[in-house]
C-alpha cells in the first residue's frame, strides 16, 4: 500500500495530483508489531512520517503515518 501511494505521489503532474498530496491531508492510523514499524522507518522514512502510540500491549503499536 506505501509503495503504491508513493509511486503515485511520484509519477503524477501537478494537473493531476489528487488534493490530499498537495495539501498533505494524506493520513494513516496502522496498528501492527514493533518490528513491522522497525521495517516500514527502514523502506519508507524519506516518504513517511512514523509517530507510534503506546498501546496496552507491549508488542503492539498504533501507528500514525503521513506524507512528509
Amino acid at each position: 500500500m506505501l509503495d503504491q501511494i508513493v509511486s503515485l505521489n511520484k509519477s503524477s503532474t501537478l494537473k493531476d495530483t489528487p488534493s490530499f498530496f498537495k495539501e498533505d491531508k494524506l493520513m494513516m492510523f496502522l496498528e501492527m508489531m514493533t518490528w513491522q514499524v522497525d521495517v516500514l522507518r527502514q523502506e519508507f522514512d524519506q516518504y513517511f512520517v512514523f509517530e507510534e502510540v503506546k498501546t496496552f500491549h507491549f508488542n503492539i503499536r498504533i501507528v500514525k503515518a503521513y506524507l512528509k
